[in-house]
């Protein structure tokens, strides 16, 4: 780890904000609640956060008559910890805060803990506990400046707020001091800057200049914070760089923010290091003997008939559609026993909540008369749903006659075999809905629920040749964000993690926002099989039982914030070398198969005739004509997302310059040569990145990966954000190749389409003479040479070569390409 030390610093101390005069002899002058932007970690898509600062003085705190914010999410988050929060743009001195409580006796209730805090410019500081009382404001008396305050409760149910408000003095306009960056790399001159290359072993100093007073505040990779001006850092690795930010808040509260950009200078091939610390987490640990249930749950009613089978049951009303018989439920009560047997005793997953608590878990029929629903028998569908009963939810799988009657031997439907399985999904759906993990992260309850039932089959089955179609979604457009509900939506925004920005309906009819092949992306599981592969199979259950909220957030609680970004940035180069383990090959299969696609919007009503996308994992670029390359911009990586930039390349080395237009982006070099082996350049966030070619890449191509590392989902900025940057070609690139060819195939030998050049002079076509006499073609001195048949198999290349032997070639007609000439010469042997 890196060694920090701080020369000239001043510590903050007590709970002032920032090093300013106090404004404790002044009077509350401004409910400054007004001017603030507010946010929160959860409110319920029914309340209304503004509600909480719109000036209106409730008569108790039940009165819903202006509104409240509230934070219900379920039995699952209950006794967990929110928060609501007020930033402005410029610091204000706070003197007071008070709030009123809503309790609607349900959902929301009085709290028993909580607690305000301030922003320092790098962190949330602990001011102190405030009153819980009902009926009334609970005030706590404050001394800071700062430009954010943040409330935080807990009850046994969910919270509730009908008004917070913030009193202090509003101080004016105020402009950002100006701040210019840096810097010192070990004992050289201090210079100018804030784009900074250095060698392993190197120490830095970082040195911001401000005219003016003020306040710096420095944060960096893994939650790394310090105050004062100089900043020195020593020790570096590649995998510890990134960006340091220093905030300067100046005497009248704005503040500037300065960042500096550092890169690990190398051109040696990494091994991507193992994750310490790693996560992992068994469910049998938590749930280490639960007997086989014994009870039904009389939970709904209108039941007529019942059949069960060991963990499961099934249940219909008095209309239950009559393909519904026993030669259909029985198969159905086995499959399910025998499924989610596997997933318990093998893979050591929990039931759901039903069997947690000694009942069946259970299958309701829709559409047969149950208290469930109000739809016919000749009704279709199934997904996860759940009772609400004496008080609790009760989670179960609801479905329609025709996936129940996929289960009957006779049963003709070509669908069949896919409905069979779709049950078990939503069985599985029942297991997810009750663990404490990602209740905002809904493309999760999607891929994860895929990733265990194939997982599953994989290792009973020892198959892992293939996977799911829409496992090609996240590799034919890897500039999607990895918590992505709907994918690349029309207007090259992206769906959240939970479908922010998806759903829109227009009189009632629901419109298509998303593309056809890549709005299904929440359900591909890729990414879980990543981290199974990276991080143990244990990582999934982890994420369930530790990240309460988002996924990559969540993680990085566990791994640190500098392991998630460098996870991330693993996660695309992988993508971009096919690098997916015992899936390597069912992800080429997808890619095949899906190559070329035409993205449209998927269906009609849709919300923007957005212009056709031909499928390819490679972004368009152009070139400047000097060997700069822009991005086609509506395809720029997502947070989180990524470009790949096929290159074709010669010689032993070779260089781009990558200059992001955006915070927290890499550029890494990779390849596969052509048995197979993969090669991972040192990653940069800025400036030169280089790859030593010590063996040759397969069909010549080498991929600049461009990806964004952020983590964190701050709702419609990061949901419509693409992060643009520019890639200048340097040494040993010749060209881009052809985005429309499928590079990612090492295996087979592929033209390139600059390989053959159109050429109106027959002679300049042939090698003579024809046909070749002799062992040896003699060539121009020290040209890099590849030699192909007549089917386009490559059967010798050479760097820096004068001759070739041919002694070994069959008879036939080969073509010659050199890097001298960059055109084909046709020789008969």
């Amino acid at each position: 780890m890196k060694k920090v030390s701080l020369k000239g610093v001043i510590l903050f101390l007590g709970i002032l904000g920032f090093n300013y005069p106090a404004a404790s002899g002044q009077a509350d002058t401004t409910n400054l609640a007004f001017t603030a932007s507010v946010s929160t970690s959860f409110v319920s898509s029914w309340e209304t956060l503004e509600s909480i600062n719109d000036g209106f003085d409730p008569l108790n705190s039940a009165d819903y008559s202006h509104g409240a914010y509230g934070n219900w999410n379920g039995e699952s988050a209950y006794n967990t910890y929110n928060w609501v929060q007020y930033n402005w743009t410029l610091a204000r001195q706070l003197t007071s805060t008070s709030v009123f409580w809503w309790d609607d006796s349900q959902g929301i209730d009085q709290p028993a803990n909580a607690y305000v805090e301030y922003w320092n410019g790098s962190a949330w500081i602990m001011i102190g506990a405030i009153g819980c009382d009902l009926d009334t404001y609970n005030s706590l008396k404050l001394d800071i400046f700062t430009s954010g305050i943040r409330i935080s409760m807990v009850s046994p149910m969910a919270t509730g707020i009908l008004e917070w408000r913030v009193f202090g003095v509003d101080t004016g306009p105020c402009d950002p001091t100006e701040v210019i960056t840096t810097y010192r790399v070990n004992d050289e001159e201090v210079v100018q800057g804030s784009t900074i290359h250095i060698s392993d072993g190197d120490s830095l100093q970082l040195i911001p200049e401000a005219f003016g007073e003020g306040t710096y505040i420095w944060m960096g990779p893994d939650g790394f914070t310090k105050a004062g001006r100089i900043l020195t850092l020593k020790d570096f690795t590649w995998h510890e760089t990134g960006t340091y930010s220093v905030n300067f808040l100046n005497d009248c509260g704005a503040t500037t923010i300065c960042n500096y950009i550092i890169s690990f200078k190398s051109d040696a091939p990494i091994t991507w290091p193992a994750y310490n610390p790693g996560i992992s987490y068994d469910f049998r640990d938590e749930y280490p003997d639960l007997d086989e249930p014994t009870m039904d749950l009389d939970d709904c009613p209108g039941v007529v008939g019942t059949q069960s089978s060991g963990w499961w049951t099934f249940k219909w009303g008095a209309d239950a559609n009559l393909l519904v018989t026993s030669a259909a439920i029985t198969p159905m009560l086995e499959r399910m026993n025998r499924d989610f047997a596997y997933f318990r005793n093998v893979m050591g997953w929990p039931p759901d909540k039903r069997a947690k608590n000694g009942y069946r878990s259970a299958i309701y029929l829709y559409g047969s008369g149950l208290c469930t629903d109000n739809a016919s028998n000749t009704a279709t569908g199934g997904w996860q749903s759940s009772i609400s009963y004496n008080g609790q939810s009760w989670p179960m799988v609801l479905i329609s006659y025709y996936p129940v009657y996929c289960f009957d031997p006779s049963c003709s439907y070509g669908d069949r075999s896919f409905q069979m399985g779709a049950v078990v999904h939503e069985g599985i759906h029942s297991i997810l809905a009750d663990l404490p993990g990602c209740k905002q992260a809904a493309w999760f309850h999607e891929g994860g629920n895929t990733w265990l039932q194939q997982e599953a089959e994989a290792r009973q089955t020892g198959n892992y040749s293939t996977m799911g179609f829409l496992n090609g979604a996240s590799f034919l457009a890897p500039f999607m964000p990895i918590e992505c509900y709907s994918g690349w939506l029309q207007d090259d925004s992206f769906g959240g993690p939970s479908a922010e920005g998806v759903n829109m309906s227009e009189g009632g009819t629901q419109i298509c926002t998303w593309r056809n092949l890549l709005g299904g992306v929440q359900y591909s599981n890729i990414f879980p099989s990543f981290l199974g592969m990276t991080l143990g199979q244990g990582s999934i259950p982890w994420i369930w039982r530790n990240c309460p909220s988002r996924v990559l957030e969540g993680m990085a609680a566990g791994l640190g914030e500098s392991q998630i970004r460098r996870l991330i940035m693993e996660y695309r180069a992988k993508q971009a070398l096919v690098d997916m383990g015992n899936w390597t090959g069912a992800v080429k299969k997808l890619l095949d198969s899906q190559f070329g696609t035409h993205i449209t919007p998927d269906w009609s009503p849709s919300w923007i005739n957005s212009a056709t996308w031909i499928a390819t994992p490679y972004s368009m670029t152009t070139n400047d004509g000097n060997g700069l390359l822009t991005p086609e911009y509506r395809t720029t990586p997502g947070w989180s997302g990524s470009n790949q930039i096929p290159l074709r390349v010669s010689g032993e080395k070779v260089v781009v310059d990558f200059q992001p237009l955006g915070p927290n982006m890499t550029c890494q070099l990779c390849y596969r040569t052509a048995d197979g082996a993969t090669i991972y350049g040192t990653p940069v966030n800025s400036g030169e990145c280089s790859l030593r070619i010590d063996q040759e890449p397969a069909n010549s191509v080498v991929f600049a990966v461009i990806t964004n590392t952020d983590y964190i989902y701050k709702g419609e900025v990061t949901r419509t954000t693409h992060f643009n940057y520019r890639l200048q070609l340097g040494e040993g690139v010749l060209e881009t190749a052809d985005i429309h060819k499928k590079w990612y195939d090492w295996t087979k030998v592929i033209a390139h389409t600059t390989d053959i050049k159109e050429n109106n002079t027959a002679s300049e076509l042939v090698v003579y003479p024809n046909p070749v006499s002799g062992s040896e073609i003699y060539l121009n001195e020290n040209v890099d040479c590849i030699v192909y048949n007549s089917s386009g198999i490559k059967v010798f290349s050479g760097k820096h070569v004068s001759r070739i032997n041919i002694s070994g070639f069959y008879p036939g007609i080969y073509i010659i390409v050199t890097s001298e000439e960059q055109r084909a010469r046709f020789i008969v042997i």
